[in-house]
């Protein structure tokens, strides 16, 4: 049986996206800060300390990072992503492929990279919606901009920690998704958490926002897109299990035939 080893920094941020990777990939979860065994093991946490290759092991580690240039970011976030991609790049020499959670990055970064890099759905399994207690699903670190757009909308916001996004948003009537610094990532966990809790999602244009049912547009047009939406949501729970899920497991069945 494959080994899917989340480091515990890690873990509280892509709990129930890791619970939908083992269950496509058959695999036992262990979370902690060492990765042992033998046999398949995916990898999930760029802190984990080296691993110490076994024998008969292949190891395939999962990135959720924004680790290429997209857009015009600005200096701190090209810093940022800079700094993630040494990671990455280091943490490359220990593996024998990676799989990567952004479209938008994965051909580049498969060109810088010796071993094979493919990319792969961000999904988890469908979550249902509960007694409304926010207007707007806000969560994520916070930041300056984050705070000004906040500041521009009058409406009920939930806490920024202390919970998961599916479960937030689930009680919230729609997802803001504002990058944590001016640039054109798109934080695909986010969307995609919310979209499996049936909750619709306005967001900051980013490379890759064509590939979801969501309402999208500058940073400006931002409290205008919350107020027609929060007026007229969209339904995206079907589109979500009828069609992203589908896909999803599709994709990830051949991700294992592959590796």
């Amino acid at each position: 049986m494959p080994t899917l080893y989340v480091s515990t920094a890690s873990m509280p941020y892509i709990r129930r996206v890791a619970e939908f990777i083992a269950e496509q990939t058959q695999s036992k979860v262990d979370v902690g800060n060492r990765v042992t065994g033998s046999g398949l093991i995916f990898v999930i946490g760029g802190t984990l300390p080296p691993i110490e290759r076994q024998p008969g092991a292949k190891y395939v580690f999962i990135n959720f990072s924004a680790v290429e240039q997209v857009g015009m970011p600005t200096l701190r976030g090209l810093r940022w992503v800079k700094k993630k991609r040494q990671i990455l790049f280091e943490r490359a020499q220990e593996v024998d492929a990676i799989l990567d959670f952004y479209p938008a990055q994965t051909a580049r970064l498969a060109r810088r990279l010796e071993v094979p890099v493919y990319p792969f759905p961000v999904a988890v399994n469908p979550v249902a919606k509960t007694q409304l207690k926010y207007d707007i699903c806000y969560v994520g670190t916070t930041s300056k901009r984050r705070q000004k757009m906040k500041r521009m909308i009058e409406a009920q916001f939930s806490p920024r920690k202390g919970a998961d996004i599916e479960d937030v948003a689930a009680c919230s009537r729609l997802t803001l998704n504002v990058h944590y610094e001016r640039g054109y990532h798109l934080e695909i966990p986010r969307i995609v958490g919310s979209l499996a809790a049936g909750t619709p999602v306005v967001s900051e244009n980013g490379v890759g926002q064509n590939a979801f049912p969501i309402r999208t547009g500058s940073f400006k047009q931002l409290p205008r897109l919350v107020a027609e939406e929060l007026d007229q949501p969209t339904p995206v729970r079907d589109w979500y299990e009828d069609e992203y899920l589908t896909n999803a497991r599709k994709q990830w069945a051949s991700i294992m035939d592959t590796l």
